[in-house]
């Protein structure tokens, strides 16, 4: 898609530079009307933005991805995590400060197919899972029991 819309540009541009070096200069302003660009270029800020996603005990199951600043993914995520636990995060930072933390997020969702990776997960009402989950809150430490052999590889070269 996004090919797509650069080759359309660079071919409009073309055209243009040739009719001028054919024509000369246009006397007249070239007015140019441009589609809507399609919705990955829209959110082209997820490049900057690290992608969160939310596991909650919903019944919905949605487990939704949002967009998080480096700051507020640091406050979220310190010290290399990338799991956390909700009710772990307001005990660490305090109910108005987590809430500070992590109010804008919910204004910046993602859709699943657009999200350039999944950064960090938050885990909302799963203190029973706080057994299961590596004490460091990193992905890469999980437990060998709990992970396959091609993870286990993936993993160890990030120990």
């Amino acid at each position: 898609m996004i090919g797509a819309a650069i080759a359309e540009i660079m071919g409009l541009r073309t055209r243009l530079r040739l009719s001028e070096e054919r024509n000369g200069p246009q006397s007249a302003p070239i007015s140019l009307t441009y589609a809507p660009l399609p919705p990955l270029l829209l959110n082209a800020r997820t490049r900057d933005m690290k992608n969160i996603q939310i596991i909650d005990g919903a019944l919905n199951a949605t487990f939704s991805v949002f967009q998080a600043t480096e700051e507020e993914y640091a406050a979220i995520f310190p010290d290399g995590r990338d799991m956390e636990l909700a009710e772990d995060l307001f005990e660490r930072l305090g109910d108005d400060e987590a809430g500070r933390v992590l109010a804008p997020l919910w204004g910046r969702p993602i859709l699943k197919r657009d999200a350039l990776g999944i950064h960090g997960t938050l885990f909302y009402n799963n203190g029973y899972r706080r057994g299961h989950i590596p004490q460091s809150k990193r992905e890469v430490d999980w437990d060998d029991g709990s992970i396959n052999q091609a993870q286990r590889d993936l993993f160890s070269q990030y120990r």
